[in-house]
């Protein structure tokens, strides 16, 4: 019997199919392993460049992605985890979905144009004590997925030349 595994060539018997079998699963798990890495790896870089294209496009000086704790979008959790924040390094910013910019556009799916923090009552000073960075300027966006369901915040801050408008916004 003539069976084809990845680029290989097997010839076998009767005997051999049983191992075959066993052999094509472990090749498959092999396969569809390397391509879940490749997946993650390329997911973590497509969600890094949009990021960078977002304080591009706006002219901020860093931003942050924050995901629902959970990740899971069928269920809502208290908590935004930072998943990507540039300008800091080896800091997870946690915020209670209760607090903050970042927290009021994910429980009402609206953006959020702040362009003087100390007169924004959502501003929370936690994150920037935490940080170390001064907040001055804020452009917060929500991430949809299917069905309009809200997973994230793509926050922007402090964009360098002016103030943020509707037509960041949409950037």
């Amino acid at each position: 019997m003539e069976r084809w595994v990845g680029s290989l060539l097997l010839l076998a018997g009767p005997a051999d199919i049983k191992i075959m079998s066993k052999s094509d699963e472990l090749l498959k798990f092999i396969g569809d392993s390397a391509q879940l890495i490749f997946d993650q790896q390329a997911g973590e870089s497509l969600i890094s460049r949009i990021l960078d294209l977002c304080i591009q496009a706006t002219g901020a000086d860093r931003g942050t992605i924050f995901f629902d704790s959970q990740f899971n979008i069928e269920q809502h959790f208290k908590y935004l985890n930072s998943y990507i924040a540039t300008g800091i390094r080896n800091q997870n910013i946690v915020i209670n979905t209760d607090q903050g910019i970042a927290g009021k556009v994910f429980r009402n799916r609206k953006s959020h144009i702040c362009n003087s923090v100390a007169d924004d009552e959502d501003f929370y000073l936690g994150v920037d004590s935490k940080t170390g960075y001064r907040t001055v300027k804020v452009l917060a966006v929500p991430l949809h997925w299917k069905e309009g369901k809200v997973i994230g915040v793509i926050e922007v801050l402090n964009k360098t030349e002016g103030d943020f408008d509707e037509v960041d916004q949409r950037a």
